[in-house]
């Protein structure tokens, strides 16, 4: 099997259909889905019920508690059996041919552990607010996005899964990792997935967590870090501040 899809998600009802939908709508047919969910109680799982049928097969799904979002990443990633993942959230999807383009990377360059494309970044109403992909040597300063992102079976072996430890930016730190122990990144050079704001991870709410992660990798000093969450919550403070005097 070429291509495995994760899922996590937790109270999704209001936005896993679309995901589903993306992943039915591909015209790549050598894949399997897996769903992972932490034991919804918003009618999730009567979703995830519904769709299975519609898949013929190709879905999976497991339903219970877990230790948070990472957690239920790295469990799908152990189901899964393809020999390249992909994990999209449950208020994310896919465009029509994103596994067809991924199919054709790995094909063309078949050494690389990780590929990665372009996300459209949308706003409340799935207004477009911009496209995102930053080169992988951007790595340094700045995370790649995630819902494109595709790691092969092979790099989660070689250089581990998602350290639970973060509760935000464990995607960062492993593909951190994966780079300064010298994994191969591939740019794929076409918008593979669509990406809405509002969760946890958008905005500055990482910028913490994320901090945290390069310092661990050596590559800001903790002066520097330390001053850069002083900044950080200098301007949380003034926004809140500003926020009431609007108000």
């Amino acid at each position: 099997m070429f291509l495995s899809i994760i899922t996590v998600c937790y109270n999704s009802a209001g936005t896993i259909r679309q995901t589903f939908e993306s992943v039915l709508q591909q015209d790549f047919n050598d894949y399997e889905y897996i769903v992972v969910d932490g034991a919804s109680t918003d009618g999730t799982l009567g979703i995830i019920q519904e769709y299975l049928p519609k898949f013929n097969g190709k879905m999976r799904y497991v339903s219970e508690k877990d230790n948070g979002i990472y957690d239920a990443m790295n469990k799908g990633i152990r189901m899964a059996q393809g020999e390249v993942i992909g994990l999209v959230n449950s208020d994310d999807f896919y465009e029509k041919n994103a596994f067809a383009r991924i199919y054709d990377a790995v094909r063309n360059v078949p050494d690389a552990d990780v590929y990665y494309g372009l996300v459209r970044v949308l706003a409340q109403g799935d207004e477009e607010i911009k496209l995102y992909r930053l080169h992988h040597k951007m790595l340094y300063s700045c995370p790649l996005a995630h819902a494109a992102t595709f790691i092969t079976k092979a790099a989660y072996k070689k250089f581990g899964q998602y350290d639970t430890f973060y509760r935000i930016s464990a995607d960062y730190d492993l593909l951190l990792r994966i780079f300064l122990q010298g994994g191969v990144y591939q740019p794929v050079d076409y918008i593979l997935a669509n990406f809405r704001m509002g969760g946890v991870s958008s905005g500055e709410n990482n910028i913490p967590e994320h901090l945290m992660v390069q310092y661990k990798h050596e590559l800001i000093s903790g002066t520097k870090r330390y001053l850069s969450l002083f900044v950080y919550h200098v301007k949380c403070i003034l926004r809140k501040i500003l926020k009431r005097q609007i108000v």
